[in-house]
């Protein structure tokens, strides 16, 4: 890869993560208030519902905490990932054998930040779509 192609690469790689970052952030923003809203107003005192209102609400608050979760999961990986990273970096003096671990080991972290941010998008949609059904048979 020549020069002005790396250097846009890794511009652009930086923008990934940039965005991944956000994304997480603002689902994690999202499922916190949407957590608390339903949360009110499944478990908190009004007239008794049906039986399959307050578990379609339990449903929703259960795929909306797991969102959660699993976004300050990706946010501690991100954090792992990017101090591993770091080290590489700074210990570019190291045999090559002990760099092609960390990288190794860099990629798999990276990886599962991708495949944490799908499940913790994918249990976000699940929990508001559960919402979203409550609200038109409450309505």
């Amino acid at each position: 890869m020549d020069e002005k192609n790396r250097e846009a690469f890794i511009r652009w790689q930086g923008r990934t993560i940039d965005q991944m970052s956000s994304v997480s952030n603002l689902l994690i923003a999202l499922a916190t208030g949407l957590l608390a809203f339903e949360a009110q107003q499944t478990l908190g005192p009004r007239p008794p519902t049906p039986g399959y209102e307050r578990t379609l609400g339990l449903l929703s608050i259960a795929s909306v905490a797991l969102s959660l979760i699993v976004g300050l999961s990706l946010a501690w990986n991100r954090l792992s990932d990017f101090r591993l990273t770091a080290r590489i970096v700074r210990e570019r003096a190291q045999p090559v054998a002990e760099r092609d671990i960390l990288r190794d080991e860099a990629k798999a972290l990276g990886e599962a930040s991708w495949r944490l941010l799908i499940w913790q998008g994918s249990l976000f949609l699940v929990g508001t779509a559960i919402l979203a059904v409550l609200a038109m048979v409450r309505a």
